[in-house]
């Protein structure tokens, strides 16, 4: 009995040690905001847009989750380097996946637009 309960527990102490898988898939999108708003003028919009570029596109491949955010994201990014279009498809991308993100991207976007 004492070594069923001994073996017991250290089935479930390894089981609590194994890593959690993410629900969303996040690559290198908290690294991109963090460079963003903390790495003073170190921060290529244009490798950043392209590296979440290709993290969207391989999550989808790999059916993954996408996480909150990072389609507004790519659209502050792109509005950055003067892509209003571009970070308006972007926009909308998020507020079609996060409809609780409505009246926030909504907003964002009329800010855009001058209205």
């Amino acid at each position: 009995m004492r070594r069923g309960f001994v073996i017991a527990a250290a089935i479930c102490s390894l089981t609590a040690c194994r890593q959690q898988s993410s629900y969303y898939t996040w690559g290198t999108y908290e690294q991109s905001v963090w460079e963003l708003t903390h790495a003073e003028g170190a921060t290529d919009v244009d490798v950043q847009i392209q590296k979440l570029t290709e993290q969207v596109e391989r999550t989808r491949q790999e059916g993954g989750r996408i996480p909150p955010g990072l389609h507004a994201h790519l659209g502050l990014l792109h509005s950055m380097r003067g892509e209003l279009d571009t970070a308006q498809a972007a926009f909308e991308s998020e507020r079609e996946l996060f409809p609780e993100s409505a009246t926030f991207i909504d907003g964002v976007i009329k800010r855009m637009q001058g209205k």
